[in-house]
């Protein structure tokens, strides 16, 4: 009797085994799971790490895996990392922190210690949702004034743009979601927004308080002067050197700033930005000022030996250049012996205001005031005086009529 062998036992013909998977493994494959549904797995380039996804179906799985794979072949696809948010900013920072102003780094450190890394820091990198973005805004705006939100928001942004171009993430979850609006109240305001502008006589009480204290505040009585009539930055008034005046052209050039760092430290360097570095035209009351301030300091250089030359424009009783933070408690004293409740960067914001309501083109104020863009300059240092409100009151048959006229009201504004 003869046995027909079987197919296992050496027949030629083709055999049709039922294999679900339909790639190879260094391609993908497919395959269907006990439960029904599908899965598809890939290899990471570079790696020896495979991903896994399922479908509900062959075709949607195979569909999704061409994708996937087609974006891994034109470099379209981060590939995965376990980098958290926290691991990330320190790289980022390395970089980041040698080119800002000291002040600035500092800032920057705080915001991201106090701020950001308490509440994403342990968040993967590629976990990143645009809707943990608009959570966290959400959150700081009940607690925060408006500009430490736009810190936030600017390292964020930062550093997830310097994540695109390294390819651990493919898109910045921070581009296109804005702040929050909110009505602000005492707690949240910005006093950058909303700083206090002098009137003139306010101004006047101010230098008169300077003249009149003993100390440091009598010292630098110019100094608050120049702050008043050119709208320095307290950094870049502290920087401020005689090879920068030019007292018979009535300028002066702004080249360096001094911020202070970690630990109260003051750093010297160059200014907040490009459009920073300015030359500032003098009045000649201003100059009368200077000419009789570098006379007296001559007189003190020669008569005290613990002088230690800087070439500074203001400096302590030394000779040596002013720590920004002395100069803001020191206008502190000022402001409370003339009876109004300013800050030191105030001076900047009356300069700013005065020169506005005289009607000086805000292109001409932003440029004295080294603003990148006349826009911030409106924004942020734009104060209406009462005189203003009066000068612009009209009647509607004058506005009609096309010939307004300054209407006085029956009642002084409060």
């Amino acid at each position: 009797m003869t046995t027909r062998p079987s197919p296992r036992q050496g027949s030629s013909e083709p055999q049709t085994r039922k294999n679900k998977r339909t790639r190879a493994n260094n391609a993908g494959s497919v395959r269907e799971l006990p439960s029904g549904t599908w899965q598809a797995a890939y290899s990471i380039p570079g790696t020896t790490r495979r991903k896994t996804f399922t479908c509900r179906t062959k075709r949607e799985a195979e569909k999704k895996l061409n994708q996937i794979l087609a974006d891994l072949d034109r470099g379209l696809l981060a590939v995965p990392d376990n980098i958290t948010l926290a691991e990330w900013m320190e790289q980022y920072f390395a970089t980041k922190l040698p080119t800002l102003a000291a002040s600035t780094a500092a800032d920057y450190e705080w915001v991201r210690d106090k701020i950001i890394l308490p509440a994403l820091g342990h968040r993967p990198l590629q976990a990143l949702k645009p809707l943990d973005i608009v959570g966290l805004y959400a959150q700081l705006a009940l607690k925060y004034q408006r500009s430490v939100l736009v810190q936030v928001r600017a390292i964020l942004r930062g550093a997830l743009r310097e994540a695109l171009i390294n390819e651990l993430v493919m898109r910045n979850v921070v581009e296109g979601i804005p702040l929050p609006a909110r009505k602000a109240t005492p707690a949240t305001e910005d006093p950058q927004e909303v700083g206090r502008a002098l009137t003139p006589e306010e101004v006047t009480r101010y230098l008169g308080a300077a003249q009149t204290l003993r100390g440091r505040a009598h010292r630098w009585r110019r100094l608050f002067h120049l702050m008043l009539a050119t709208g320095l930055r307290r950094g870049e008034i502290c920087a401020l050197r005689w090879e920068n005046v030019d007292l018979d052209r009535g300028e002066l050039k702004v080249r360096r700033a001094v911020g202070v760092g970690k630990g109260g430290k003051p750093e010297e360097g160059l200014p907040k930005t490009l459009k920073s570095r300015r030359t500032v035209t003098l009045d000649a009351d201003m100059v009368a000022l200077l000419r009789d301030h570098a006379e007296e300091q001559a007189i003190e250089r020669a008569a005290l030996k613990a002088w230690r030359e800087h070439g500074m424009v203001f400096t302590t009783l030394r000779g040596t250049p002013i720590h920004p933070d002395d100069l803001s408690k020191v206008a502190r004293e000022v402001a409370r012996a003339a009876g109004v409740d300013v800050r030191l960067h105030d001076l900047r914001h009356t300069h700013a205001s005065l020169l506005l309501s005289r009607g000086v083109p805000v292109e001409i104020v932003s440029e004295r005031l080294g603003h990148a863009d006349p826009a911030i300059t409106l924004r942020i240092y734009r104060h209406v005086y009462h005189t203003e409100h009066l000068h612009h009151t009209y009647s509607l048959s004058d506005l009609l009529q096309g010939a307004p006229k300054v209407t006085t009201p029956s009642r002084p504004l409060n």
